[in-house]
């Protein structure tokens, strides 16, 4: 959005949204996304007494793991990123 841009209403936002939602996963996918509980994460209050603890160490170790996974998709989306910056400038 550039600074040009007006300041939308509530009612405009959730709009727009709703609408970009529905685009990105299609009517039935957009409507099944908002009837998730918890925006689709489950109960943490109850999950969060089933998991194990773990150290900062640990879960430092599963991110740099997991980027190291998807270290292509990671790139491919950044590339892409990068693209789009440079043809809106």
């Amino acid at each position: 959005m550039n600074a040009t841009t007006t300041k939308r209403s509530p009612a405009e936002l959730r709009k727009a949204g709703l609408q970009a939602l529905d685009a990105a996963l299609g009517h039935d996918d957009a409507q099944a996304f908002l009837r998730l509980p918890s925006g689709g994460y489950g109960d943490f209050t109850k999950e969060r007494h089933e998991r194990p603890e773990r150290s900062n160490e640990e879960i430092f170790a599963d991110i740099l793991r997991l980027q190291e996974e998807n270290a292509d998709i990671i790139a491919a989306k950044n590339a892409a990123w990068r693209e789009k910056m440079a043809a809106a400038s």
